[in-house]
């Protein structure tokens, strides 16, 4: 293989949660010489089109599908992916001047990232890899494709000493890159530079399928937010949410139920934006991953609106993140016990980016 093809690196990526947690490290490798091509599924290409043009190096740069709006809807999310599946297998015999791609986490578009490298011939180099839920099916089906991927990846890498301990049966079976941090925090430490005053206000998400597609737990949230205004916990309760999100929201005519009851239900904001948002909010209520690793990250008291979470989040065990269960009283007991003054600060760690760069270069 060329020198060119050893210093050429692929990403593919559809989702923002990908793009924020791997920009930094795609930064460190271009400092470092490697040439970068991006290859964007366009699962959340609203979002991310605009992310990409932020970036500050030079790249290549690939639409796998001609998607012009972010995946809002089921019946979007399976026409956009057999779409992509079948540009993938027509386009099969183009071979990339490249060794090695890497994909992130659990989404649709690491699937496709999967059978993409695979058609191309590349090795696969899998962030997140290790992280597990116990149960096949939960979350749905989020689970399954992390266990895919790391079925058909080269290299894996973990970002936690449990999600390493996960991965010990691929021992000599799989080549592993093992980082202690998420690489998440270099993208909060690039757009976080101190902590203003704190205000009183609720940062809310919520994208997961258990919580929107499940009437169930989405009327048990939207009263319980309407519940936490008028009781004045918060000052403003606002919303950030996914075009999924929005659109089930909208369908099941809770929107203006939560205008009705002063609860702020808001599109997503840049990421240097909202990541503000929860440095300086009183509280945050999520679903994700990527927010509570954030929240926690920060210091900021966090609720997980989940009935249970991966057991390999170690932040789980921080007195100031509470996984509700879907249980009202508790998490109010929660909020009511918990110190919103206590001194936030960012936790200093050594750049999970500079350190998984170093890693993949050396590989070259």
């Amino acid at each position: 293989m060329s020198d060119m093809h050893k210093n050429k690196i692929i990403f593919f990526f559809g989702t923002k949660a990908q793009f924020i947690k791997s920009y930094c490290l795609l930064k460190e490798l271009n400092n470092q010489g490697v040439q970068i091509k991006i290859i964007n599924t366009c699962q959340h290409i609203e979002t991310t089109s605009n992310q990409i043009k932020n970036l500050s190096f030079g790249f290549e740069y690939k639409k796998l599908s001609n998607n012009l709006k972010d995946i809002g809807t089921v019946g979007e999310m399976l026409s956009w992916f057999f779409k992509c599946v079948l540009t993938i297998f027509s386009d099969k015999r183009n071979k990339e001047k490249a060794k090695y791609c890497i994909l992130h986490g659990d989404t649709a578009s690491t699937l496709l990232g999967i059978i993409w490298a695979k058609s191309k011939g590349l090795k696969i180099i899998h962030l997140e890899s290790g992280w597990r839920s116990g149960k096949i099916l939960k979350p749905f089906p989020e689970e399954i494709i992390r266990q895919v991927s790391e079925k058909f990846s080269n290299i894996l890498v973990p970002d936690g000493t449990v999600q390493l301990e996960n991965l010990k049966s691929l021992d000599g079976k799989k080549e592993i890159l093992f980082v202690e941090n998420n690489t998440l925090y270099d993208a909060i430490l690039e757009n976080v530079q101190k902590i203003d005053a704190i205000n009183h206000n609720l940062v809310v998400t919520i994208h997961r399928s258990e919580n929107l597609f499940y009437s169930k737990n989405l009327k048990l949230l939207v009263d319980y937010l309407i519940s936490l205004k008028n009781q004045g916990t918060f000052a403003e309760i606002d919303w950030y949410c996914h075009e999924p999100t929005y659109n089930t929201l909208k369908k099941k005519e809770f929107i203006s139920k939560l205008l009705l009851a002063k609860v702020n239900v808001r599109k997503l904001i840049k990421y240097e934006e909202f990541i503000h948002e929860i440095s300086v909010a009183k509280a945050v209520l999520t679903d994700g991953g990527g927010v509570a690793k954030e929240a926690s990250l920060l210091n900021v008291p966090l609720v997980i609106w989940r009935e249970e979470i991966d057991t390999d989040h170690q932040y789980i065990k921080n007195i100031r993140v509470y996984v509700s269960n879907y249980n009202t009283k508790e998490s109010n007991k929660f909020f009511e016990g918990v110190d919103f003054n206590e001194k936030r600060k960012i936790k200093n760690f050594e750049s999970p980016s500079k350190i998984l760069a170093d890693l993949i270069k050396n590989k070259h």
